[in-house]
């Protein structure tokens, strides 16, 4: 009788370390997966932060082409400048506010 109960303690000692490396194993799992999950949250945003940097720096080239152009037309004389400014804030390369002040 002593036999069996220490027998079934045995058991569920040996139960019970089974089930804490199973619930030791899960969380690793969860933690590992936490830490991959953050990995590719970064990357994501590393990625998206350097795709917008490429646009802005492209856009800058192009507003740099369309301003140096601008300023090409405006020294040719009041008209073509007016029509300058008005191309140059139709292709967003100057504001309608800095239009209105040159053609002062």
């Amino acid at each position: 009788m002593v036999r069996e109960e220490e027998g079934e303690k045995e058991r569920e000692e040996g139960q019970g370390r089974k089930g804490n490396r199973k619930r030791e194993k899960e969380s690793k799992r969860r933690r590992e997966r936490r830490e991959q999950e953050k990995k590719r949250e970064k990357e994501r945003e590393e990625s998206e932060e350097s795709e917008e940097r490429e646009e802005s720096e492209e856009r800058g080239k192009k507003e740099e082409r369309g301003h140096k152009r601008v300023i090409r037309l405006q020294n040719r004389g009041p008209h073509v400048a007016s029509v300058a400014l008005e191309l140059a804030v139709r292709r967003n390369f100057a504001s309608p506010s800095t239009a209105r002040e040159e053609s002062r």
